[in-house]
């Protein structure tokens, strides 16, 4: 079984892929855009690496919208996608490290940033899976925290919302209930905490 077959089968078992998803192999040529590779299919998206300049993107094919996820020079392989993240190899320096991007806050991070090479990258609404080389290759797994989980327990619950609460409307720099770190604490935020509610 190839290596692109054994990751579809995964995709399939963690609900990340509904069954009639497919792996592109290398590239899609049905995309408006020339050059796209490491292509990967969720839903009505597709997110891929872009030859041309090296950043990762997003086409909704019901929309025809082309939105860019990345915007730097790294080396960027193997992107994933979810409802509300994006994730990837990321080769800021020497190995590769995972990143993520959510869609909600806009924002990009190192979920997985160790000192080995981490690759293949897979990702459901909750976790996150990839392989890590130390000699040998071992799968890893960690939840994805929330944005919204303001006091850093597991939860988001009625002690998030307190800190939320206590920033409810207020605008300036640092405020704790400010998730998508727009400078204020609005209906935005309120809505990344709402999705994230009891979980």
């Amino acid at each position: 079984m190839s290596i692109r077959k054994g990751i579809l089968k995964t995709l399939l078992f963690l609900g990340v892929l509904s069954s009639n998803s497919t792996l592109a192999e290398n590239s899609c040529p049905d995309l408006p855009i020339d050059g796209a590779m490491d292509a990967f299919f969720f839903k009505d998206n597709i997110v891929y690496v872009d030859a041309n300049d090296g950043n990762i993107y997003n086409y909704n094919t019901s929309t025809n919208d082309v939105n860019q996820i990345t915007f730097n020079n790294h080396n960027k392989f193997n992107p994933c996608r979810s409802d509300k993240y994006v994730v990837w190899e990321n080769y800021a320096q020497k190995d590769s490290d995972i990143y993520i991007y959510d869609f909600r806050t806009k924002k990009t991070r190192p979920i997985c940033d160790s000192n080995l090479p981490e690759v293949e990258p897979i990702i459901n609404e909750k976790n996150l899976i990839w392989t890590v080389y130390e000699g040998s290759p071992k799968k890893m797994s960690k939840e994805i925290p929330s944005p919204a989980n303001l006091n850093g327990d597991i939860y988001v619950d009625f002690t998030d919302f307190s800190i939320f609460a206590e920033s409810w409307m207020k605008s300036g720099e640092n405020l704790q209930g400010d998730i998508n770190e727009s400078g204020k604490v609005d209906l935005e935020d309120l809505i990344i905490f709402s999705d994230d509610w009891l979980n």
